[in-house]
């Protein structure tokens, strides 16, 4: 088991352990539809209750959230994608899924060190499994590893070969500490190859790159 799984699951024994008693006037505790529980990750009060009404319009649908996340992310049970993933992570999942299916988009609004990289890992490894393609877009190509590292972390790293675009980018293996992606010089070439064909170089299948390559004229 991975060093961010075994802190994952340490959080998540400590989480169910904290008493609630400390709830002040905005926030009350977040209730998942996944059976997996995190009693100590908290909400805006004012919108608990919308939150569950939209959520168990989606489990009308869809069905167990555990189960349909599990089957989407083509996991071989649902105990493995829980092993991945805290109860908020696999409502968001199950949430973006849903949304993508119909068209529509999901702004993933949770803050710091609740977990919306594994979320935004699970998107891109469905949209793979969906032959679609994934685009990451961040603020920084330091950021490709940490991104890479939860591709990793939800047993999907080695499945996602990403064409950066950003020149003298990188992406470093974890373990190892060797780069396993790497732009050496200026990939202008294969911009214009790809605008020219619709087609990604023969073995890429994702897309990383940052604001900066689309937010000016260049």
């Amino acid at each position: 088991m991975d060093l961010s799984t075994r802190l994952l699951l340490l959080n998540r024994r400590i989480r169910t352990q904290l008493p609630v008693e400390h709830l002040n006037d905005f926030q009350d505790v977040y209730a998942s539809l996944s059976s997996v529980k995190d009693e100590a990750v908290m909400c805006p009060r004012s919108m608990k209750e919308p939150m569950r009404v939209a959520m168990d319009r989606i489990r009308a649908e869809v069905g167990d959230l555990d189960e349909f996340v599990a089957r989407e992310l083509e996991y071989p049970s649902v105990k493995e994608m829980q092993s991945y993933f805290m109860g908020l992570q696999v409502d968001a999942i199950a949430l973006a899924i849903w949304q993508i299916r119909r068209g529509k988009a999901l702004v993933e609004g949770t803050q710091t060190g609740v977990g919306k990289g594994r979320e935004a890992a699970a998107v891109c490894r469905w949209t793979i499994l969906h032959r679609l393609l994934p685009i990451f877009v961040t603020y920084s190509d330091t950021l490709f590893t940490d991104f890479q590292r939860d591709l990793d972390d939800i047993g999907y790293g080695a499945s996602v070969w990403p064409l950066l675009f950003n020149a003298g980018a990188s992406i470093t293996d974890q373990a190892t500490g060797r780069k396993i992606f790497a732009n050496k010089s200026s990939i202008k070439g294969v911009l214009t190859r790809i605008a020219e064909t619709g087609e990604l170089p023969r073995g890429r299948n994702a897309v990383f790159l940052t604001y900066s390559q689309i937010n000016t004229e260049n």
